[in-house]
């Protein structure tokens, strides 16, 4: 059996307007959706198991694993996205890791540098 390597991606959420923050599945939804019309099916199949890990709606990041060799592909897509469930939002990627463990600390380190800012 072969082992296929993962990446996480840690993504900002900046939504525009009032209303209720999308939920962790929808978020997975949204962005499997967008990978097969910008990609199609084969990309999408590439993708695999595309699943928000992580999602942290307090300060608006989320954590998305993806298989590594179709990273670059939902890379892109993430950028594009300007609408979950009818709000306005833009994601940008603050990075990407191999490692879930890592990427959890480095989410814990600017949570704290965003409460020192504000």
């Amino acid at each position: 059996m072969v082992r296929i390597k993962a990446r996480y991606i840690v993504v900002k959420l900046r939504f525009e307007g009032n209303g209720s923050m999308p939920g962790r599945e929808m978020l997975g939804s949204v962005i499997r959706s967008r990978v097969c019309t910008d990609y199609g099916i084969h990309v999408l199949s590439m993708v695999g198991s595309l699943v928000v890990v992580e999602y942290l709606p307090h300060n608006q990041v989320a954590v998305v694993r993806c298989d590594a060799p179709a990273c670059k592909y939902v890379l892109f897509t993430i950028a594009t996205i300007g609408e979950v469930s009818d709000l306005k939002c833009s994601m940008s990627v603050l990075w990407v890791s191999g490692i879930l463990k890592r990427a959890m600390r480095r989410i814990l380190r600017y949570v704290e540098k965003e409460r020192v800012r504000k």
